[in-house]
């Protein structure tokens, strides 16, 4: 059984995304600068292959629903 667990810390100028996945855990950090927020941490994909994960189906539908998401940044607004 696969298992993913994805989670979002927010503040008023930071958000920090966290996705674990088949035993590997990888994490965004976006900071909020004077234009808006900057993230300068790889997407998950890119961490998750470097760690070994090679699903490319998998891959694509994190990239196409995590890594493409704002979610997280909206979260961090709304704390304004």
């Amino acid at each position: 059984m696969r298992k993913l667990t994805y989670t979002i810390e927010a503040t008023e100028n930071e958000c920090r995304e966290s996705l674990t996945l088949m035993g590997k855990t990888v994490t965004k950090v976006w900071k909020r600068t004077d234009t808006g927020m900057r993230c300068d941490t790889p997407d998950f994909c890119e961490q998750l292959e470097n760690a070994g994960i090679d699903d490319e189906d998998l891959l694509y539908e994190i990239s196409e629903n995590l890594d493409d998401s704002f979610l997280g940044t909206d979260l961090s607004d709304l704390l304004r």
